[in-house]
């Protein structure tokens, strides 16, 4: 799977995570996807490592952290666009 040729059409806040250690889908291709991204107002990314675990894909080695960390991004996001932080 890979957003080649509308990445840079995302005009809205992202979050983009991967684990390290996927053998499935390189982590490279995390990189070229966030690089792409050039509209979106906020746009992150987090690879997730050992030390905290969730490495492996769909970070399926630490998924309940994960979900949390995408759940606070969530939350942090929601909250910046309601102050009219981002536009």
């Amino acid at each position: 799977m890979h957003l080649n040729g509308v990445a840079e059409l995302i005009d809205v806040p992202i979050l983009i995570t991967h684990g390290a250690n996927d053998r499935q889908i390189n982590v490279k291709y995390a990189h070229q996807t966030f690089d792409a991204i050039t509209k979106s107002p906020k746009k992150d990314m987090h690879i997730f490592d050992e030390p905290e675990g969730g490495t492996e894909h769909i970070s399926i080695d630490n998924l309940a952290f994960v979900a949390g960390y995408n759940a606070d991004w969530a939350a942090e996001t929601f909250a910046e666009l309601k102050a009219g932080k981002l536009k």
